[in-house]
């Protein structure tokens, strides 16, 4: 994948090398709440309709990988 945009400590957007579509990407997003002082992340991946179920279980299936990684529970 390649970068399109980065912001240090709050977003990385990357595009596909195999994806023709230039509109097709996905990115990460750090949210910091000055509440709790805690940090979530958000995965936005943008995709045609008909990818929906396919997409959904990768990411569910890498973010399940990195939740055993880290030692949190689902």
């Amino acid at each position: 994948a390649s970068i399109l945009e980065q912001r240090e400590g709050e977003l990385i957007r990357f595009r596909w090398h195999r994806d023709h579509d230039q509109h097709a990407c996905f990115e990460f997003v750090i949210h910091h709440s000055e509440l709790t002082g805690g940090k979530s992340l958000e995965i936005i991946d943008y995709i045609t309709p008909d990818e929906a179920e396919d997409t959904e279980h990768f990411w569910n299936n890498l973010i399940g990988r990195l939740r055993l990684s880290l030692g949190v529970p689902e």
